[in-house]
């Protein structure tokens, strides 16, 4: 028997207990079986571990995304909600969330509510400014003018291809709960920040955009750029979703499950996100691929060993 039957996402239980610091990110996973219910419930874990199973060791690495605003997660400058800013800004969706998990929430019961975290601000000049930003999933990097919009529809409906117009990030900015100003002041109001400590941290941050070096946090001076020119944006940013929850049964080479004397389980073999031993803390986002690639291949050595092959990986 092969056990290929997705991670624990979908199961409130098993998230409290095997990793209850993944429970502030939504879980995505959209997959039903015929019945309609979430098929991302852990029921293979469940039943190797009913077999005589464990769970490996942990911890478990949750593949949290955060897809930003509407210029995506462009390289702009954050501040939290103390009106500080926390990290370099040049990094992925999945560090974000990282990085989003370690700041402090809100003070406003709504806003806790909805998990804000951070503000992420630009100016005006930030058609100039995307064709310098990372190019990867969650990035926005073309600028579409307006007398251009007809030759680009195909992308400008898609999700997450990296285009946009002035009208869709003006859209996107008031219907996702942000604020456009014409001065700092107004700015810092409408995110409900210490104006002082906003004004604060953008002086300082317009100081080192100006410096060309970024000396508080090591930001690429490629995409340093200060907020200068008005209108102002800013954009919340909630927790991170989470697509999948890397964790599974513990297994040896073979794709057998363990016993608690860490003998395998014979009849039985386990890959996809129910297997254990891929990753741990955090899902690599370096390695192009890697999800999928890691199941097809210990997917068809389950295969291959249930009919009597005896392939170690």
């Amino acid at each position: 028997m092969v056990i290929t039957t997705g991670d624990i996402g979908g199961n409130a239980d098993m998230r409290d207990y095997y990793v209850p610091w993944a429970n502030e990110f939504a879980c995505y996973y959209t997959t039903m079986d015929p019945n309609g219910v979430p098929a991302n419930t852990g029921d293979g874990h469940r039943m190797a571990i009913w077999a005589g199973g464990h769970m490996e060791l942990g911890p478990l690495a949750p593949i949290s995304h955060h897809m930003g605003g509407p210029l995506g997660v462009d390289s702009y400058l954050q501040l939290n909600l103390e009106g500080k800013r926390f990290m370099n800004e040049d990094i992925p969706g999945q560090p974000i969330a990282d990085q989003l998990s370690r700041q402090p929430e809100s003070k406003d019961e709504k806003e806790r509510q909805r998990g804000l975290k951070s503000w992420q601000i630009f100016d005006s000049a930030w058609p100039e400014q995307i064709a310098h930003m990372p190019d990867g999933h969650g990035y926005v990097n073309h600028f579409v003018a307006d007398d251009k919009v007809d030759q680009f529809k195909t992308v400008l409906s898609g999700f997450g291809l990296g285009y946009t117009t002035k009208a869709m990030v003006e859209e996107s900015t008031k219907s996702g709960g942000g604020v456009i100003a014409n001065s700092i002041d107004e700015l810092a109001a409408g995110m409900k920040l210490p104006v002082a400590e906003v004004k604060a941290s953008i002086e300082r941050y317009n100081e080192l955009c100006a410096k060309g070096k970024d000396d508080d946090f090591g930001k690429d001076s490629r995409r340093m750029f200060p907020v200068a020119k008005p209108p102002f944006y800013a954009y919340p940013f909630a927790s991170a979703g989470m697509l999948v929850l890397m964790g599974g049964i513990q297994v040896n080479n073979k794709l057998q499950p363990l016993n608690a004397d860490n003998e395998p389980i014979e009849g039985l073999y386990i890959a996809g996100n129910a297997q254990g031993g891929r990753y741990l803390v955090e899902y690599p986002i370096t390695v192009a691929g890697i999800s999928l690639a890691t199941a097809l291949s210990f997917g068809r050595l389950a295969g291959l060993n249930a009919t009597g092959k005896n392939i170690e990986a």
